[in-house]
């Protein structure tokens, strides 16, 4: 991109990340007759922002925080919260103020990097628009505003991404150990990078296997950048170790919440004779998300659909609740939307466009009336 169209993309982030901020106030007040903005902050950091909220202010227990259920706070990955703990401690502003800030930040920071990353694999920036208007004004964007990891994990894996397809493996490799310290699905990043250098392999004329790893493992930066992915991933378990004496407590707590990996199949036919909407809900949600992981493989960007392949297997083999903001926060699936968005007629685009804004604009209206729909 040239120095006047990073400006323009620049100017564009800054306007449609706060005016969605201010459409979520908007509403906020229409739906409760009041304009007072922390409570506009409490109601829309409700649910797992207490846990986060709770990380970030006492850090983790060696003990389930509720000895009745089980449930802790191990569950949840430290890098966002620990974020927010430092700045907490320099300044005492309340802790879900601070998030939403640097989410805000976090979430400008993806988009303008995601633009770059879609011009240098796309060489088109007006495609980049689409994106940054489906991450701010789109279905469950309203996630990169609270007290969530959505908008850091956002940020990392698009940093992960680009660096990647740059060859600046050393910096791949630090935006993937922070992105598996962020997300247990970050370590994940490992087999985006495997993909890629096959991908390599199967361009060269000389196919020749063994010579091929030969120079790929003398490749320090890339051998160094991919070790350093699931860094963050071991870190964790190694303090949940020394802490609980169990490094896998983050998997084994999930079961004070009623989830355990009984398979995707199993969680599907389960859905099918669960409440309506939310079980119907996930699984048409996991339909089209599966949809668009089969036109990135079309489409010969497996590297861009290996992750949130491998993230909607894990993430629905448990539960399909938490399927779709993990689906919207992976990064390459939104831009696998904008591929196919981008080749629609104008009319479709802006039908496409607004659909979007009012199924967002409902959700928002759902989880400011404490909706369990979009845990």
């Amino acid at each position: 991109m040239s120095r006047s169209e990073k400006k323009r993309v620049i100017f564009l982030i800054l306007l449609c990340v706060a005016l969605s901020r201010a459409l979520m106030y908007l509403l906020f007040g229409i739906c409760h007759g009041s304009w007072n903005c922390g409570l506009f902050i409490q109601k829309m950091n409700i649910w797992d922002s207490g846990w986060y909220r709770m990380i970030a202010e006492g850090l983790y227990p060696t003990q389930a925080n509720d000895a009745l259920t089980g449930q802790a706070s191990w569950a949840f990955f430290p890098a966002f919260p620990l974020m927010v703990h430092m700045i907490w401690k320099m300044t005492s502003i309340d802790v879900n103020y601070i998030a939403v800030v640097l989410n805000a930040f976090f979430l400008c920071m993806a988009l303008y990097v995601g633009c770059q990353y879609i011009f240098l694999t796309r060489g088109n920036v007006r495609q980049g628009i689409g994106y940054i208007y489906f991450m701010t004004f789109g279905a469950y964007s309203f996630y990169f505003s609270i007290f969530y990891t959505e908008s850091l994990y956002l940020f990392l894996l698009t940093c992960a991404y680009y660096f990647m397809c740059k060859g600046e493996y050393l910096k791949m490799g630090i935006a993937g150990a922070l992105l598996s310290l962020t997300r247990n699905t970050g370590v994940f990043f490992c087999f985006v990078i495997l993909v890629h250098w096959i991908k390599k392999y199967q361009k060269k004329q000389d196919r020749n296997i063994a010579g091929w790893i030969k120079k790929t493992v003398k490749q320090d930066t890339l051998v160094l950048g991919t070790m350093m992915v699931p860094l963050g991933f071991f870190s964790y378990m190694t303090y949940l170790k020394y802490k609980t004496g169990d490094a896998f407590a983050f998997l084994h707590v999930q079961k004070a919440w009623g989830r355990e990996n009984v398979g995707v199949w199993k969680v599907a036919k389960d859905a099918l004779f669960m409440e309506f909407p939310p079980s119907y809900l996930g699984i048409c949600f996991c339909i089209f998300i599966y949809l668009l992981i089969v036109l990135m493989w079309k489409n010969k960007r497996t590297e861009e659909a290996i992750l949130p392949a491998i993230t909607l297997s894990v993430a629905a083999s448990s539960s399909l609740m938490s399927t779709p903001r993990y689906m919207v926060g992976s990064f390459t699936m939104i831009l696998a939307f904008t591929d196919e968005w981008k080749e629609c007629t104008r009319l479709n685009k802006a039908l496409i466009c607004v659909a979007a804004f009012i199924f967002e604009l409902a959700c928002v209206h759902a989880w400011l009336n404490g909706s369990s729909l979009l845990v």
